[in-house]
C-alpha cells in the first residue's frame, strides 16, 4: 500500500493542552521532590525532532524526538529521495530502523518549575546506518503506527570523496521567550540564504537560557523547523544548558563514548567531515579552583583524538572562549582555559577554535604559546599562510543578547567589536584552505558582510 505524506504539523507546539494525571514511570520515584506530573495529551507524533551526527557522516544519521509518554515504539523509515514521487511514500526501497525509548520528566515552563510540576514525555533516539554516501534520503519518524509519523524531512549523507564542504557557525541564542527564538529563526534563515549548500549548523553553547525549561528547547527546534528537519545540528554545551540538567542529552542523539565522565552525557564527542576532524568539549569543567578529574580526562581525550586522526584540519568547538573582549574575558575559568587549553591546542596542532560565551565579535591573530603571531604570512587575498598556532573566533550571538567590549587592551585580537546585530558565519573547508565569511543581520534590516578571512596550508 502507498501512503500520502501527512500534512499535519511536523513539530507539535509546546503549549498544547496538558491533562493532569497521576503517572508513575518505570525507574522514576513519583515522590521525588513532591513533584506533580502533567502528561502531554494527544502528541503521539514526534515533537522537537533533531538531526545530529552519531557515527560516520557518509553512512549514518542520528535522530532524536519527544512524544506522549504512552508511545513506547521508536521507528525510523528512510528511502532514497529519488524514489519518492508525487508526494507519496513508496512501497519499495524503504529501510526501517528501530531505536530506544526512555521515560523522562521535565519542567515545561518556569512557572511549572516554581510549582514543582513536571511533564512526562517519552524520549526517542535512533540512528540510521548502512546508508549510501553522497545520497539524499527522505525520512519519517514515529512508532510505526499510521497517524503517528512525523511529516517527512530530508537529509544528505557526506560524499565518499570527503571533499570540500560548507557549514554554519553560530553561538549564544540564549532566548527566554518564544519571540526571542523568532530572532534565532531569522538568523538561520538568512544564513541558509547566503550558504544554501551548508551541510550542518554548529551552535557553540547557550542554545537556551534555562537548560531545564522545555519550552525554550521546543522553540529552539521548532521555530526553524523548515531548516532543521533537513540540516543536522552540532551542539556544544554552554553554561546555560548546565552540567546539572539532562535536557541537552534528551534532545540530541550524540555519541557518548568519550569516557570522560562529563555531564550531561553526549557533551564530549568527535566526528569527521571532509578533510576535517571536529572535536566538541564541555567547558563546564576546569581547574581554576582546584583539581578536576573530568577536565583532565577531557585533556587526555583531546590528545588521543588528535593522535589517531589523519585529517588535515582540526577544529575544536566549545562554549567558553579563552580569548574574548567583554566581561567574561577576565573570568577565572576563562583565564584558566587561556593558560591550559591554549597550550594543549599548541601541542596537538589545533587549527581553529569556535566558541562563544562573551556575546561580542572576536577574531584573534594565530595564537601560539599565548603570544599573537602578528608576523604571520598572508597571501594577496589576506589569507593566513601556514600560520603557527591556533586561530580563535567568537561570532557575537545568533540571538539578541549582546555584550559591550571592555576598554582593553586585547593584544590577541586582530579584530573585535560589537556590531549591535545578530551574527552567523559560513565556514568552507577544503583540503588546502579554510575560509570564513562573517555576516551581521537583523529582522528589521539588511544582512551584510562583516569580516572575511582564511587559512591556507
Amino acid at each position: 500500500m502507498m501512503y500520502k505524506f501527512s500534512r499535519s504539523k511536523w513539530l507539535v507546539a509546546p503549549m498544547a493542552v496538558f491533562m493532569a494525571v497521576s503517572v508513575v514511570l518505570p525507574g522514576v520515584d513519583a515522590g521525588v521532590l513532591g513533584s506533580s506530573i502533567a502528561a502531554a495529551a494527544g502528541s503521539k507524533a514526534p515533537t522537537a525532532l533533531a538531526l545530529t551526527f552519531n557515527g560516520d557522516a557518509k553512512t549514518s544519521q542520528g535522530f532524536a524526538w519527544y512524544t506522549d509518554p504512552a508511545v513506547t515504539g521508536t521507528k525510523l523509515q528512510v528511502v532514497e529521495s529519488s524514489l519518492v514521487t508525487g508526494g507519496v511514500w513508496p512501497d519499495s526501497g524503504v529501510i526501517s530502523f528501530e531505536g530506544s525509548t526512555a521515560p523522562i520528566q521535565v519542567y515545561q515552563s518556569s512557572s511549572d518549575k516554581s510549582a514543582g510540576k513536571k511533564t512526562a514525555y517519552a524520549d526517542h533516539k535512533v540512528t540510521a546506518t548502512g546508508l549510501k554516501p553522497g545520497t539524499e534520503y527522505t525520512y519519517r519518524a514515529g512508532d510505526g503506527q499510521e497517524g503517528n509519523w512525523s511529516e517527512p524531512g530530508t537529509f544528505k549523507t557526506e560524499e565518499q570523496s570527503g571533499g570540500a564542504f560548507t557549514f554554519l557557525y553560530t553561538t549564544d541564542l540564549q532566548g527566554t521567550t518564544e519571540r526571542e527564538y523568532a530572532t534565532w529563526n531569522h538568523t538561520l534563515e538568512e544564513a541558509v540564504k547566503k550558504f544554501p549548500a551548508a551541510r550542518f549548523v554548529t551552535v557553540t553553547g547557550d542554545l537556551v537560557d534555562n537548560g531545564d525549561i522545555e519550552n525554550q528547547w521546543f522553540w529552539l527546534l521548532g521555530k526553524p523547523q523548515a531548516i532543521l528537519k533537513k540540516t543536522p545540528l552540532v551542539p556544544a554545551l554552554g553554561n546555560h544548558e548546565s552540567k546539572s540538567n539532562n535536557n541537552f542529552w534528551y534532545h540530541f542523539n550524540l555519541p557518548n563514548t568519550s569516557n570522560t565522565g562529563a555531564k550531561p552525557d553526549g557533551s564530549v564527542y568527535a566526528f569527521d567531515y571532509g578533510p576535517a576532524r571536529f572535536l566538541v568539549i564541555n567547558t563546564e569543567y576546569n581547574e581554576a579552583k582546584g583539581t578536576d578529574a573530568v577536565y583532565r580526562k577531557q585533556e587526555e581525550w583531546l590528545r588521543a583524538e588528535a593522535a589517531k586522526t589523519d585529517k588535515k584540519w582540526k577544529i575544536v568547538l566549545f562554549h567558553k572562549s579563552p580569548y574574548s573582549v567583554a566581561n567574561h574575558s577576565s573570568d577565572s575559568d576563562v583565564l584558566f582555559f587561556r593558560k591550559k587549553l591554549a597550550a594543549l591546542f599548541d601541542e596537538i596542532g589545533v587549527d581553529v577554535v569556535l566558541s562563544g560565551h562573551d556575546h561580542t565579535y572576536t577574531r584573534t591573530y594565530p595564537m601560539y604559546n599565548n603570544v599573537p603571531q602578528k608576523d604571520a604570512a598572508v597571501d594577496k587575498d589576506g589569507n593566513l599562510i601556514n600560520p603557527k598556532g591556533t586561530l580563535y573566533l567568537v561570532s557575537n550571538a545568533a540571538g539578541n543578547k549582546r555584550y559591550t567590549p571592555k576598554s582593553g587592551p586585547f593584544p590577541y585580537a586582530y579584530k573585535y567589536g560589537q556590531p549591535g546585530k545578530e551574527m552567523f558565519t559560513g565556514v568552507t573547508v577544503a583540503n588546502d584552505k579554510i575560509t570564513f565569511q562573517v555576516y551581521t543581520t537583523t529582522e528589521s534590516g539588511a544582512t551584510a558582510l562583516y569580516d572575511q578571512f582564511g587559512i591556507v596550508k
